[in-house]
């Protein structure tokens, strides 16, 4: 969701191709405004880059083309669930739910990401939003 432009647009042609009785399934993240704990924890892993191949993407790199993304994109004070939400019931979808309690996809990801990418995981504002078509 962070990534579009025009997030109200996407919404308004999702809710006019879904039938009616229709569900919409959105999973994200806000991966913008994190809290004190990831801060942490994202510095800890910092300290563990760059000890690969050689390969990687310099940080300084990938920081200017974050910020280059996020001048563009309509979300980029973050992609909070509940102003989602808020936009999808504006353009007609109802019955609108967001679970944050993603324990289970973490758990199962979890396998695949070292320990400190796990952690982080788990701290990050996670989602899934379910609406309907009336």
């Amino acid at each position: 969701m962070w990534t579009l432009v025009d997030p109200e647009a996407c919404f308004r042609e999702w809710a006019r191709v879904l039938k009616p009785g229709g569900r919409l399934l959105i999973i994200d993240g806000d991966f913008v405004n994190i809290g004190p704990l990831e801060r942490l924890v994202k510095k800890v892993a910092s300290l563990f880059e760059g000890k690969g191949t050689g390969s990687e993407v310099p940080n300084a790199v990938m920081a200017a083309q974050h910020q280059s993304i996020l001048s563009r994109v309509f979300f980029s004070q973050g992609a909070r669930a509940e102003a989602i939400a808020q936009m999808l019931g504006e353009c007609g979808l109802t019955n609108i739910r967001i679970d944050t309690d993603l324990r289970h996809i973490h758990k199962a990801q979890a396998s695949h990401f070292g320990f400190l990418k796990s952690l982080q995981r788990g701290l990050q504002h996670r989602y899934a939003i379910t609406a309907e078509k009336p």
